[in-house]
């Protein structure tokens, strides 16, 4: 049976190269102002504000991996004062927070030794995002920025910047790789589809208000009747993507179809059964606490192209831990910095 550390560190793998990737970790970078670094790697400084952003990260990914959605203050505490091989789970996250900072930088200093930059037009598409985000944000969009990152507007914009930069360093090298469909249908089977791990879309139509209060039976019964309507144009073949940005309830998911992989016990009872109940292909209806859940089981060869890109990101971070074993990006650290982030962590 595996360790409950490799499920720790297998959850991890995924959710933090995708919030690394996308920009997450440096569209906070400087929420701590200090000028103390808490290392170096290859004379390149991992800023306390950094640090503290990616343990933050690490450890937001392992509380929602691992604790339930309801977890209170005192089970939050003791999952972090836990001991998983001889070690704290608080302790962990802290070597994955200091083992991510280094492969960021090992990123951007082989940016630049391959003369690789963004373009006009790479730059102008990222302005362009920034301020949609913005737009979004309203009136109170400096302020909100402020508080969530810590950062001004024009320090956020210049962040995501340097952020896209190693997202484009790591396309470069993983452009390079070759993958087989074996390959491709083998991570499926153990990532996507089997006794412990599914994947499924849904559309949300809420049942429930603001206070998590139920809707009055008139409001439940439009809400049931346009989730039997959705599940019939599905079953006609309308994109499910679309009808999931233009009815779901589940804000999260509207930009990435719907779709969640999860293990037993991190959804709904009602939810879960259906997901892990249903084979590819199936189309239905499942109402839960929160409302009805269009839900549809993808295929294989609707995932496809998604798994293809999943492989990709295994096999470039198997490149990253080999580059971040050479002696040379072996980061030196300032144990008085790396307090003064645990401090700020705990606050």
């Amino acid at each position: 049976m595996e360790s409950k550390k490799g499920i720790v560190l297998k959850i991890l793998a995924f959710a933090l190269a995708v919030a690394l990737l996308v920009g997450l970790v440096f569209g906070v970078a400087y929420a701590y102002k200090t000028r103390e670094a808490v290392g170096t790697v290859a004379s390149n400084p991992i800023r306390t504000n950094e640090f503290v952003f990616i343990l933050k990260t690490v450890r937001s990914t392992l509380e929602q991996s691992m604790l339930a959605p309801t977890a209170t203050k005192a089970e939050r505490d003791s999952f972090w004062s836990s001991v998983v091989e001889g070690k704290k789970v608080k302790e962990m996250a802290e070597n994955i927070a200091l083992d991510e900072a280094k492969k960021i930088k090992i990123q951007l200093i082989k940016a630049k030794a391959n003369n690789i930059e963004l373009t006009k037009e790479e730059k102008a598409k990222n302005q362009k995002e920034v301020d949609e985000t913005i737009q979004k944000l309203g009136g109170e969009a400096s302020e909100r920025i402020r508080n969530i990152y810590g950062v001004s507007i024009s320090e956020y914009k210049k962040i995501r910047e340097e952020m896209s930069l190693v997202k484009k360093y790591a396309d470069f090298e993983r452009a390079k790789l070759e993958i087989t469909d074996q390959e491709i249908e083998e991570f499926y089977n153990k990532n996507y589809e089997n006794q412990d791990i599914v994947t499924v879309r849904h559309i949300l139509l809420s049942t429930i208000d603001n206070k998590q209060q139920q809707l009055p039976d008139d409001q439940v019964n439009e809400a049931k009747n346009l989730a039997n309507e959705l599940m019939d144009r599905v079953k006609n073949g309308e994109d499910f993507a679309q009808l999931v940005r233009d009815n779901t309830a589940d804000i999260p998911s509207r930009d990435t179809k719907g779709q969640y992989t999860f293990r037993k016990g991190q959804f709904v009872p009602e939810f879960e059964a259906w997901a892990f109940n249903s084979k590819p292909g199936d189309i239905g209806v499942v109402k839960s606490d929160y409302g009805f859940h269009v839900m549809v089981k993808p295929t294989f060869d609707e995932l496809k192209e998604e798994i293809k890109e999943r492989v990709l990101d295994e096999k470039y971070a198997v490149m990253l831990d080999e580059w971040a074993k050479i002696s040379i990006y072996n980061i030196k650290v300032n144990e008085k910095a790396l307090q003064n982030a645990r401090h700020i962590v705990e606050e």
